[in-house]
């Protein structure tokens, strides 16, 4: 999964309205690149200008709705690529863009793949009447959005209200066996559907965030392997990994 592309990851710093500090997973990436030797920069907080990157860079955005505007805007004028893995349900690209936009709402590569085969999974459920239903957990200080659950959750019919949470370190290292040296990092997702005497249950987690720097690299590499190939226009990050073809 090696990519040669330079990588420009572009976030938030200072403190959200909770006082938690904002960019860990910006820091945590940059810091993978680091150890990768992968050419990177990180371009934090408004107004974002990508000037004097190499032409051949990408974009992984990772902030908010009110500073996508401008960053759109800088990658239009660069033909630069972006990758949008920011939690901010508000973000919305308009349909005439001018270069590949890729919506990544979590960079995990078999959560990715889960958003490939779940929406089938989820029609047929609902289609038989289904009783479904799902919860997350993620460390107590997360603050933005469960994305990649109310993800799902939409799938399957399971309005966004009846999604259950969990934000506590203790109760899930005690009772979803996370391990402590991932609480301050991790997820842990569970949907249950349950249909004329079939209960499935489907759960998984994600600890640390190596494995959004696996999935974010996998990304690139297929933007880098299509090159001019891949045409401006908006893409969801499993369909461009993982194509209707792949055997």
């Amino acid at each position: 999964m090696s990519t040669t592309s330079h990588l420009i990851i572009a976030g938030r710093i200072g403190t959200d309205e909770t006082g938690k500090k904002r960019g860990e997973m910006a820091r945590e990436l940059c810091e993978m690149c680091i150890g990768e030797q992968l050419p990177h920069t990180r371009v934090d907080g408004a107004p974002f200008t990508f000037t004097d990157f190499p032409l051949n860079s990408h974009v992984l955005y990772l902030g908010n709705s009110p500073g996508f505007p401008l960053v759109l805007e800088e990658c239009q004028k660069r033909n630069f690529p972006l990758i949008i893995a920011s939690s901010d349900s508000k973000i919305e690209v308009p349909a005439d863009v001018t270069i590949p936009v890729i919506k990544a709402k979590n960079l995990g590569l078999l959560i990715l793949a889960l958003f490939e085969v779940l929406p089938r999974l989820g029609q047929i459920a609902q289609s038989l009447g289904a009783r479904s239903l799902c919860a997350e957990a993620h460390q107590q200080d997360k603050t933005s959005p469960p994305g990649t659950m109310l993800k799902i959750a939409a799938m399957f019919g399971i309005p966004q209200e009846l999604v259950g949470s969990l934000r506590n370190n203790l109760l899930a290292e005690l009772l979803l066996d996370i391990p402590s040296s991932n609480t301050n990092a991790f997820g842990h997702h569970v949907l249950v559907s349950e249909a004329l005497g079939v209960r499935m249950k489907i759960e998984f987690q994600t600890l640390g965030r190596s494995a959004y720097f696996y999935g974010l690299q996998l990304i690139r590499g297929e933007i880098e392997k299509r090159g001019p190939q891949l045409l401006a226009g908006i893409y969801e990050a499993h369909k461009l990994v993982f194509p209707p073809d792949l055997v």
